[in-house]
Parts: structure tokens; C-alpha cells; sequence
């Protein structure tokens, strides 16, 4: 005989079935976190070092790495919800 769930048993089952989406999702939330620590400490150097000796190529690469920065963090977002909207179906799907 079958034993049918309900309630939050239905549900984590459901979560249990698509961990390998969370798992991809867990990742660019990562890496959208360490991009976002990546900024302020960049800033810092531009203060620090950058500013007071005037050395302006230096300024520029680090301004190439933070917009570099930035695409990533938006390519990474963009993955993070089309993953969560994926779940999201699918956890609809099975608990429907």
C-alpha cells in the first residue's frame, strides 16, 4: 500500500526532487555574494593607493574589473531567477 504525504513531508519531498536545481542556484547566489564583496574592496584600493599616486592606468584597469564585475553579477542574477522560476514550475507541477 502506498503511503501518501501531506503537508510538509509533500513539500520537502518536493524540494528533495529538485536539489540539484537548488544546488546550481546555491551556486550563483555564491558568486553573486563574492562579486558583491569584490566592489568595496576594489573601492578601497582606488582610495588608497590609486588616488594618492595619481597613477591613472592603474585606475582604469580596476575600473575594467569592476564593470567586468558588475556584467557578471547581472549574467549570474539573471541565472539565479531563470533557476528559481525552473523550481518554482516544477515544485507547482508535483504539488498540483
Amino acid at each position: 500500500m502506498k503511503r501518501f504525504s501531506t503537508g510538509w513531508a509533500l513539500y520537502f519531498e518536493a524540494l528533495r526532487s529538485n536539489r540539484r536545481l537548488f544546488a546550481e542556484a546555491m551556486v550563483a547566489l555564491t558568486l553573486i555574494n563574492l562579486f558583491g564583496f569584490v566592489s568595496p574592496l576594489a573601492f578601497c584600493v582606488i582610495i588608497d593607493k590609486v588616488v594618492p599616486s595619481q597613477a591613472m592606468s592603474t585606475l582604469a584597469l580596476i575600473g575594467l574589473g569592476l564593470a567586468a564585475i558588475a556584467l557578471f553579477e547581472l549574467v549570474f542574477g539573471a541565472v539565479r531567477q531563470r533557476l528559481l522560476a525552473d523550481i518554482r514550475r516544477r515544485m507547482d507541477h508535483e504539488l498540483g
